[in-house]
């Protein structure tokens, strides 16, 4: 309603303006002497130039800025692949054949420096390949991840590998060009890779192999959206918060073991507790297998970030007073986590 009125606004200034411009040359013209009325017409048609122009740009249609809806891999090293190379990769995950150098033809990859565009079945894709960080890695990047396993990524990588899309068809869907882009940067990944990022969501995630078969499916933003790791922060000697987590898990340690006790096979129980390698130390969760009445046995559920003399799926024995934290699966439910809901907090804050 206010757009329509705007609109009318618009063209009452309009005839306005043109009758006053029309009036003050007349009077201009017809005038043997500049007349004070005339300066009066001028600053009047002055006047309504300028409500015109605020009216017109009211009323104008605005660009809406659109995110780039794409995908880029970041990489540990460049990399230099040939056109032939990409041609034969892109042919593979897209079914096509490119036969075509004219860049018009419907099925054709050409190289226009420094990107190379694919033009297949109505889309526009644009492939980058950049011997630079991605990610800059700034004083800023705690603050801005707070994750350090993803603050790790960030340092590792110093190169990275995008697939863009210009031009889709009218009728595609937000789904449609999300799974044509998941198949060609799935086909584009390769031992390289550290990280996956999609621009337009502003998700990053760690790389593993698992994650290709994701990008290949028909939900390939799973890719992104779920953790491959179980997040990791830094935690100060004086949190309050992550003191009082632990001090409640500690409190309530015979719920845990009356649970194990009785559990069933569908059943997950596991411990966080501190894991040390010389200067670092890295607080881990363990999957339990059993409780002794002084140590809890159990395998490490996640590498470490930092240390060198542990790994996910090692044997492990931890001190019942290293015991951090606990939880369990009780049906569909999460019980215990403590620290883990204070963790969530921070990174939410």
């Amino acid at each position: 309603m206010k757009m329509k009125l705007a609109d009318i606004g618009l063209g009452f200034v309009s005839l306005l303006l043109f009758v006053q411009i029309l009036w003050l040359a007349y009077n201009f013209v017809a005038a043997e002497t500049v007349h004070p009325f005339l300066w009066e017409q001028l600053g009047s048609t002055f006047v309504l130039a300028v409500g015109f122009v605020f009216l017109w740009r009211t009323t104008a249609p605005r660009q809406q800025h659109r995110l780039l809806q794409s995908f880029v891999l970041l990489l540990r090293s460049p990399r230099n692949p040939t056109i032939e190379q990409f041609r034969h990769t892109v042919e593979r995950a897209l079914e096509v054949t490119f036969t075509q150098k004219d860049p018009h033809t419907i099925d054709t990859i050409t190289d226009i420096p420094p990107t190379l565009r694919v033009r297949v079945d109505g889309y526009m894709f644009r492939v980058n390949n950049a011997a630079r960080p991605y990610i800059d890695r700034t004083e800023n990047t705690p603050e801005n991840i707070p994750n350090v396993r993803l603050q790790q990524m960030v340092r590792d990588h110093t190169a990275w590998l995008s697939v863009d899309v210009l031009e889709a068809p009218d009728n595609a869907t937000f789904d449609d060009i999300y799974r044509r882009l998941g198949r060609m940067i799935a086909a584009l990944s390769d031992d390289d890779c550290v990280g996956l990022c999609c621009p337009e969501t502003n998700q990053l995630n760690l790389w593993r192999a698992d994650l290709i078969a994701h990008l290949q499916s028909d939900t390939p933003l799973r890719a992104v959206a779920e953790l491959t790791e179980v997040p990791a922060v830094r935690v100060t000697t004086n949190d309050t918060q992550m003191e009082e987590a632990s001090q409640k898990a500690n409190s309530m340690w015979s719920v845990f073991v009356n649970a194990f006790e009785q559990r069933h096979s569908d059943q997950t129980f596991a411990v966080k507790a501190p894991f040390t390698d010389g200067q670092e130390t890295e607080y881990m969760w363990l999957i339990v297998s059993e409780i002794t009445e002084e140590a809890v046995i159990g395998t490490l559920d996640n590498d470490p970030i930092y240390l060198r003399n542990v790994g996910a799926g090692d044997l492990v024995s931890v001190a019942l007073n290293q015991v951090n934290d606990w939880l369990y699966t009780n049906g569909g439910e999460l019980v215990g986590g403590f620290t883990t809901e204070a963790i969530t907090k921070q990174m939410a804050a």
